[in-house]
């Protein structure tokens, strides 16, 4: 919650400058304006982009949808005009006002487009702008080493463009973003640079932005004296005042006055941070002013006030955690939306086929009935050409006939194909990003060169890990993709099953081993049977796979075969949590997240593996039974026909 608060400070840093220099000349910019759109033809130049940027950055702080909607009229015109840079300062500050509002998507696009537009034309301000943006939106996200490297480019250029202003202020992310990371020495260096230069440019705002972070960073370090003086100075200053500014530092010398005892202090300060909070409706810095004032009346045994604003920090706790949860599910119907409106595309595009044949339909019906009346009318000069005519009619409309049967088998193909494009995407969506993110992080860290010799070899441990699942999740994935679409065909071979389930319990054992698991397998030579070897693999992998995930450490696997005449039985069973009956009656029918779960150390699967098994055994002639109860473990038990050795078999196997 904390790090929402100060992403938020993180917000006034950028834009310092910008906002204020121009906020005292918005009304001589919005009658520009109105003289140049209220004209007969309204004349779109360059400088009226300039004007409606001007505009854009004067509501930014007050009003910022105002931003955004004049920031959209500058980024059109200068769309029409080609006039790169003015796209790129429309770009910037609509990126501003999405993240002011809580649109960390929409920040994030334009400030891509912003970058992108700046690297082409090799517009270095903007591409610094961009940078913090994007720095800033990451550190909402909690990505923090994405955040820091962001601000860290923007900091490179604005230092070699000598821009003191926006330098000082990426100082001050910097300095937010070690903080986050709990390296608060490193964080107190760009701190101190921003102060010096801030002094340097008379920016008051982020003298007292650089001041409150260096007293909450010596408050945590529990230097209570140099926070207080870090604090007192910003509320002190009566050339600047802010009640953002002024309600953090309150809440900063209560805080502090609470570690040093001084209650009735710390209530002082906190109803004053209270009030400048509450003036401004900033939730988060209300609900951290709440919890002094709770600890600090309880301190003194007012249990009636510490217990009315504990009440209040709550139903602020659950306002923020209500804000967060909704922007989630908001990012979660977008995505939906987005896969709708694929659907719809190919909706439409099945729907201008039906259009174009019954265009096709009609045309052939208007040239059949002109022919027919020609017919009709000559019929009575030859009754050959009537007779030869009728059977080519005949003819024409059984080949319509025909393309039409063609037509609509193409078109529930098309749905079919469809439909399984979206289970594709969606499994992909949901569950290989994750991996990928992971193996990503993982390369970066090692990238940075930041770990030491036995953190690269864990990591490493971990990186194989997790590249072994993340290519066995893909190799189901792409398995299961094209039994959707082209079909399973079985390459039949005589098979010893005893002799393929070693060889994956060989690839398997170094899983099992790190989690102490037993597997017994007990070897049989008449286990022969005719199937395809690749369908084999893949269903025996599966299962072995997960009784290793779901069996918990010190557990138990057994691998045995039962042979019943014609029939080869093969038994897996495990020592694991089980399988409920609900999720069992949901195995082979629901891919993806909707039945995948976590193993016993939290392994992760994409839900479609069982579904491949079930696939394969069908096509192998094989029958699959299951036999699971909650907390006890699972049974496999696959059936096969058995082959009868034979000496030129057994030379063979």
């Amino acid at each position: 919650m904390f790090s929402k608060a100060i992403s938020l400070l993180c917000l006034c840093a950028l834009f310092t400058g910008n906002v204020y220099a121009t906020s005292p000349n918005l009304p001589e910019l919005l009658h520009k304006w109105k003289v140049i759109s209220g004209s007969n033809s309204p004349s779109i130049t360059n400088n009226t982009v300039n004007i409606l940027n001007s505009i854009a950055k004067a509501y930014f702080e007050t009003i910022p949808d105002s931003t955004i909607y004049y920031g959209t009229l500058a980024l059109d015109f200068s769309l029409k005009n080609h006039y790169a840079l003015g796209q790129v300062e429309a770009l910037n500050v609509i990126s501003r006002a999405n993240y002011v509002k809580g649109d960390y998507d929409g920040s994030l696009s334009a400030a891509l487009k912003g970058l992108k537009i700046s690297n082409d034309i090799k517009y270095e301000t903007g591409k610094a702008s961009s940078y913090n943006s994007l720095g800033l939106i990451y550190l909402t996200k909690d990505n923090i080493q994405a955040a820091l490297k962001h601000f860290k480019n923007a900091a490179k250029i604005n230092k070699q463009l000598g821009n003191l202003s926006k330098l000082a202020a990426n100082y001050v992310n910097i300095g937010i973003c070690f903080s986050e990371l709990k390296q608060y020495d490193s964080a107190i260096i760009p701190l101190l640079n921003s102060l010096k230069l801030s002094k340097r440019v008379n920016d008051f705002h982020l003298i007292a932005l650089a001041k409150n972070r260096l007293g909450e960073i010596y408050l945590t370090k529990g230097r209570q004296d140099e926070a207080i003086g870090y604090f007192n100075s910003v509320v002190n200053n009566k050339s600047y005042l802010n009640d953002w500014e002024n309600s953090f530092a309150h809440t900063g010398l209560a805080n502090a006055n609470y570690a040093k005892h001084k209650y009735i202090l710390s209530i002082s300060h906190g109803q004053i941070a209270l009030s400048f909070a509450k003036k401004i409706n900033a939730n988060y810095d209300i609900e951290r002013a709440l919890y002094v004032l709770y600890k600090s009346y309880a301190a003194i045994n007012d249990y009636k006030q510490a217990f009315l604003h504990l009440e209040l920090n709550k139903k602020y706790n659950e306002l923020l955690f209500n804000e967060k949860s909704e922007k989630e599910i908001n990012a979660l119907y977008l995505k939906q939306e987005q896969i709708e409106n694929q659907d719809l595309i190919k909706k439409d595009q099945i729907s201008q086929q039906k259009i174009e044949l019954n265009s096709l339909i009609i045309v052939a019906a208007c040239v059949t009935s002109l022919f027919l009346l020609v017919i009709i009318f000559l019929i009575y000069r030859n009754y050959l050409i009537k007779s030869k005519a009728n059977k080519k009619l005949q003819l024409n409309a059984e080949n319509i006939a025909r393309q039409h049967k063609l037509i609509v088998a193409q078109n529930e193909e098309l749905s079919q194909l469809n439909y399984t494009k979206d289970q594709l995407f969606s499994v992909i969506g949901h569950d290989l990003r994750n991996p990928f993110a992971s193996i990503i992080q993982t390369m970066q860290l090692i990238k940075d060169n930041d770990l030491s010799q036995e953190e690269i070899a864990y990591v490493m441990d971990k990186f194989f890990e997790k590249i072994t699942v993340t290519a066995a999740m893909l190799d189901n994935l792409l398995l299961w993709a094209n039994s959707q679409q082209n079909g399973i065909k079985a390459n039949m071979t005589a098979i010893s099953l005893s002799i393929v389930i070693n060889q994956l319990l060989n690839l398997l054992s170094l899983i099992a081993i790190e989690k102490k698991i037993t597997i017994h397998h007990s070897l049989n030579d008449d286990a022969i049977i005719n199937a395809d070897i690749d369908h084999i693999r893949v269903i025996f992998q599966n299962i072995i796979g997960n009784a290793i995930k779901f069996t918990p450490e010190q557990g138990d696997i057994e691998v045995f075969y039962k042979i019943d005449g014609d029939f080869v039985e093969v038994h897996i069973k495990d020592s694991g949590v089980g399988i409920s009956p609900e999720k069992l009656a949901l195995l082979f029918t629901v891919a993806g997240q909707e039945i995948s779960t976590y193993g016993t150390q939290n392994e992760k699967g994409i839900g479609i593996g069982l579904m491949l098994v079930n696939k394969f055994v069908q096509e192998n002639n094989a029958t699959l039974n299951i036999l699971s109860e909650e907390g006890k473990g699972t049974e496999f038990v696959i059936s096969f026909k058995r082959v009868i050795p034979t000496a030129e078999l057994n030379h063979i196997l």
